[in-house]
């Protein structure tokens, strides 16, 4: 489903969505490993740029770890209130 969206990490000087190449983009979470993704609903939408970026690519540039998780959470959030408005998940408190 996330082929075709916009980008939600916009990683400023790196994003290069053109609305063709975006993805979902599963964030690490401790279920991951060898064979194994994070679950769906700790996924982004990403560019191809932007994936590579929080999959490590970020890691020879001027970017620390901190300012990397803070664009995943602000992705992961406006990730969450785009698959509730499409009824993806149901969120109930």
């Amino acid at each position: 489903w996330c082929k075709g969206q916009e980008c939600t990490l916009r990683i400023p000087g790196i994003c290069k969505d053109n609305g063709r190449n975006t993805c979902g983009c599963h964030l690490n979470s401790n279920v991951k490993g060898w064979g194994n993704k994070s679950p769906d609903f700790l996924m982004v939408i990403g560019c191809k740029a932007c994936h590579d970026f929080i999959d490590g690519g970020w890691v020879h540039t001027e970017w620390t770890n901190v300012e990397v998780k803070a664009e995943k959470l602000r992705a992961l959030k406006e990730t969450l209130i785009i698959f509730s408005k499409h009824g993806f998940i149901k969120i109930t408190i």
